[in-house]
């Protein structure tokens, strides 16, 4: 199998060019036909060399989560948000922070809460049709805190106002308002 690995990369035939597939059919069909432990095997290995070398934490989180170990990811996804935040591309920011709150709620992570309130920044930013009453319900949720809480209901009020739900941002704000007389 070594060899012909070399052949496909000493004749070029279009498999493989500048260390890469030439095709994305040719990179499905060769992780395809990885067995499952050796592949999950050598994602860990490959995203702890990335990792070490400082190298994309998009790319090292993918490989993370291919490993079966997104755990090991939740680091990278953030700062792979915070890489895609600066640089301007807040939606792909989102796609990012979704995914590291999908494993810290899986996991009980309490970074949860900012994790979501992020994203749903993001999203406000980048596509406010994305946002829904569950969005802001697992914000809700999230929330651990009275301060959490507070942010949580503003947040939602912000949005109810925003699809034009005048009266449900009246009695967030009242609610909100009869929080903070109570602190």
């Amino acid at each position: 199998k070594h060899a012909s690995w070399l052949n496909m990369v000493e004749i070029e035939i279009g498999v493989l060019r500048d260390f890469a597939f030439a095709h994305d059919l040719v990179l499905e069909a060769t992780l395809g036909s990885i067995p499952a432990p050796i592949a999950a095997h050598s994602h860990a290995a490959i995203a702890a060399f990335l990792e070490a070398g400082g190298n994309a934490p998009a790319r090292v989180a993918a490989h993370w989560i291919a490993s079966g170990a997104p755990e090991r990811a939740r680091a990278a996804l953030h700062a792979a948000a915070e890489a895609a935040r600066r640089a301007m591309r807040r939606k792909e920011e989102a796609g990012f922070l979704a995914r590291a709150a999908q494993i810290e709620g899986a996991s009980g992570d309490p970074a949860l809460f900012e994790t979501l309130r992020a994203m749903i920044d993001a999203l406000w930013a980048s596509d406010r049709n994305a946002l829904d009453a569950a969005s802001y319900d697992r914000l809700e949720a999230a929330a651990s805190t009275p301060q959490q809480r507070g942010v949580a209901l503003a947040t939602r009020g912000v949005w109810a106002h925003e699809q034009g739900d005048v009266e449900e941002a009246k009695r967030l704000t009242g609610e909100l308002s009869a929080r903070e007389a109570k602190i």
